[in-house]
């Protein structure tokens, strides 16, 4: 058996995978709707040696309808392994790594067009015929030059647009940067120049410390923190912020026992380790006691600890080493840096003075500045200076101040070059500011409600969970082992779920519901596939003529390949009539179907089989209904068919327009759209209905319905 067939979602180790033939070959032939990679800047890669966690991910994207690669830092091992994950989205499209060189070189001149549309600068004549758009949208804008002086802002909008969707790698990769995004707090650097210790080893495990940690050492790095002045200068630190918490991050797990057990020698604290040798349960416990304002004040991390771990509650970070790499280093302060981050982060680095430790942390906070700015291609300096950096570290302060001179002249350089190429282009692609800010409103809007909470509290009650309150909005619950879907790291039957979005983002033991969520879909899936409550029969307690009402809810669908994405256009949609005992709609002062009130009671069920006026309305009432509803079901099927025609129609004509103009858009790719279009209008007109549920309404007088039963 296949144990991978066995759920919808699966969440696996790519290590174990790619350890493993037989569970890597199982993962392959299940076949994945989608393929999600993390930190995927890992995957190593090269022409002539790929690595296996790159040939296993490869095969498996193949297999897959679709894959998303993420990652924070897209270029940290080089612009060939960048080149590398583009090749795992597209083989066609990326085949060549010369080739894609040339072609990042060539966004210069179209990315200093867009430049001038963003900054509303005029455009003359020649310029604007040197852009690269359609004849249409172009004539559109030499028209309003020529009327008004300048482009309209939509004008202007949909030139960005098209340039950026015509040029460079926008329709696959998408980067969302700091400039483009709010929430980001200021990042300061505390450099701490410390005096050496005392022990006669002392330059010599300094000496040995560095070479292990810029990974040229011959052996592996024995850690003695016993005499090591930045033991003496972290617990000073803590006791000046006595009340504020610190995550310390160093390079191996050794480190960490090493530095825990040294300060404990200087300061009694409540801290906590994590490294890779605990279990994930123990981690993530460690993670929590961090997270609790009554936890741990300090976390010591081994590298481990500078990837897909959020701490953004704390604002001190300390840089107990350094890596040579910058992206690493923006690995481990994106722990803290953060959306959510209210305060702004010190990042500590104490290294001895006179140090190589103190002239390399120099290097990359004047030279790089590595520690106050995110700047992509920082590995491309490093790539570029690295020889002369260790020279000038062996050299000491005398070669080190000029390549801290050029480094930053280098980097400004970089800045500059990125913000005119292929970066800007990516960016404007990637985000558009009237797009997201309507889907944040609505994600806003959806979470104010308490609608989920109440109908999941409801939900955890009816299979039998036992539910504790826990905080605002965040609930414990147990024997979860009921719940219709597997969840991973909670094997005891206890996990803490809440519904408050901000406090999930900083507590990663909790696990946040939305509508989305396995648990919340698994839950009502189960309880919309049992037959339960889908019949009933209620009294609606009035005066007057007593009245005999039929409710069928339809539920509309379309039974679609699931790579088709059918409820784009038209998701399961239920369809409500209401109907008297003539057959005719019953409506409200509205002018639609009537709504019930909550006071309404079940009914004895037993009457309807007693009473023959009330059992032999039941069929024409139905049929009467179905034809009611199938007169809506005909329209909604004919909205979504004209929703999707116009949508594909203009998609089609999008890519072959694009097609004239760039040769990355094949052929296929068209036809691939036109094959999806032509299925999708078959699966829609198949749509059919099924009824979901039926509720018969006594309206009038429970005596009334009494006298019937017994006459």
């Amino acid at each position: 058996a296949n144990p991978f067939e066995d759920d919808q979602l699966i969440l696996a180790d790519i290590d174990w995978l790619a350890e493993s033939p037989k569970r890597s070959n199982q993962a392959i032939a299940a076949g994945w709707d989608l393929l999600i990679v993390d930190e995927a800047h890992h995957l190593k890669w090269n022409a002539q040696n790929p690595s296996d966690k790159y040939k296993l991910v490869d095969a498996l994207g193949q297999a897959a309808h679709a894959l998303l690669l993420l990652t924070a830092t897209p270029e940290q091992v080089g612009l060939e392994n960048h080149f590398a994950r583009l090749r795992l989205l597209d083989h066609s499209r990326f085949s060549d790594f010369e080739a894609f060189k040339t072609e990042t070189e060539n966004y210069k001149p179209v990315a200093a067009l867009c430049r001038k549309l963003l900054l509303n600068e005029s455009l003359t004549d020649d310029e604007l015929g040197q852009f690269p758009v359609s004849e249409s949208l172009l004539g559109q804008a030499e028209n309003e030059i020529g009327n008004n002086g300048q482009l309209s802002g939509a004008t202007r909008e949909k030139l960005i647009r098209e340039l950026a969707d015509r040029h460079g790698t926008g329709r696959v990769l998408f980067r969302n940067t700091r400039k483009t995004i709010s929430g980001f707090p200021k990042r300061l650097a505390k450099l701490s120049s410390l005096q050496p210790g005392q022990a006669e080893n002392g330059p010599a495990l300094c000496q040995a410390e560095f070479e292990s940690d810029i990974g040229i050492a011959e052996e592996e790095f024995q850690p003695d923190y016993s005499d090591d002045p930045r033991i003496k200068w972290l617990a000073d630190l803590l006791r000046e912020f006595e009340s504020d918490k610190f995550l310390l991050i160093c390079r191996t797990r050794q480190k960490t026992a090493a530095i825990e057990e040294s300060l404990r020698s200087q300061l009694n604290i409540k801290s906590a380790v994590f490294h890779e040798e605990l279990s994930l349960v123990q981690r993530d416990r460690n993670a929590a006691w961090f997270a609790d304002d009554d936890g741990a004040r300090l976390l010591v991390c081994s590298e481990i600890g500078s990837e897909g771990r959020n701490f953004q509650f704390c604002r001190h970070l300390i840089l107990f080493d350094l890596p040579l790499n910058p992206e690493l280093i923006e690995q481990r302060i994106g722990r803290l840096d953060r959306i959510g981050q209210k305060h702004d982060i010190l990042i500590h680095v104490p290294t001895v003075k006179n140090s190589k430790q103190e002239r390399l942390a120099k290097w990359q906070h004047l030279g790089l500045n590595t520690f106050e700015e995110s700047i992509p291609g920082g590995q491309a300096l490093m790539t570029q200076y690295r020889d002369q950096l260790l020279k000038a570290i062996e050299a000491k302060s005398s070669n080190m101040t000029l390549l801290i001179k050029d480094t930053s002249k280098s980097r400004k350089a970089l800045k500059l070059k990125l913000e005119e190429g292929k970066d800007q282009l990516i960016e404007i692609n990637s985000h558009s500011t009237e797009v997201s800010t309507e889907l944040i409103e609505k994600i806003r809007e959806s979470e104010k409600s308490a609608e989920l909470e109440s109908l999941m509290l409801r939900l955890f009650d009816l299979f039998g969970l036992g539910v504790d309150d826990a905080g605002r909005q965040t609930y414990r619950l147990t024997n979860t082992e009921r719940l219709p879907v597997n969840l991973p790291g909670h094997r005891g039957g206890t996990v803490v779920v809440t519904f408050d979005r901000e406090l999930a983002v900083i507590r990663d033991d909790q696990v946040y519901l939305s509508w989305d969520h396995p648990i919340v879909t698994g839950c009502i899936e189960q309880m919309l596939g049992s037959h339960e409550g889908t019949t009933s029969f209620v009294i609606w307690d009035s005066d007057g003529n007593p009245t005999l009402l039929l409710e069928m809810v339809f539920v509309l669908e379309c039974l679609a390949p699931a790579k088709l994405h059918a409820d784009r256009f038209l998701p399961p949609t239920p369809v409500r009539v209401v109907l008297n005992h003539q057959g005719k709609p019953a409506l409200g002062e509205d002018g639609r179907f009537v709504t019930f009130p909550d006071t309404m009671q079940p009914g004895p069920t037993h009457v309807i089989a007693e009473i023959a006026q009330v059992r032999d309305l039941i069929s024409p009432m139905s049929k009467a209904a179905e034809k009611l509803a199938n007169g809506q079901i005909e329209k909604m099927k004919a909205l979504a068919k004209e929703t999707m025609t116009n949508s594909l129609t203009a998609e089609v004509a999008r890519l072959e327009s694009l097609a004239k103009l760039n040769e990355n858009v094949r052929e296929d790719e068209i036809e691939s759209l036109k094959t999806e279009q032509a299925a999708l209008a078959t699966c829609l007109e198949q749509s059919r209905s099924r009824i979901d549920s039926l509720r018969l309404i006594w309206k009038g007088s429970k005596n009334r319905l009494q006298e019937l039963a017994n006459s």
